[in-house]
């Protein structure tokens, strides 16, 4: 098993067709959609740990998206709650 470097999905070289290179490395795709984003900057792409690191930002900034839309409702104090 092979990981896309656009999406990172695991993908089983054996099977898919949809393959790039990039300098003496192939690359294995799930989608035909995540090897044209790769084929138009496979530079970008080709190098894992810029990848890696893209995804990850990608993820927080996701979260942070998500916790920014959270409402913001009245807070109590710690005191103020009452256990049973």
């Amino acid at each position: 098993m092979q990981k896309d470097p656009v999406c990172g999905m695991m993908v089983d070289e054996k099977k898919t067709k949809l393959t790039s290179k990039h300098g003496d490395k192939t690359f294995y795709f799930c989608s035909a959609s995540c090897k044209t984003t790769f084929d138009k900057d496979s530079h970008r792409y080709g190098h894992a740990q810029f990848s890696a690191q893209k995804r990850a930002c990608r993820r927080m900034e996701s979260r942070s998206e998500r916790v920014a839309a959270l409402p913001i409702g009245p807070f109590r104090s710690a005191e103020s709650v009452r256990h049973s």
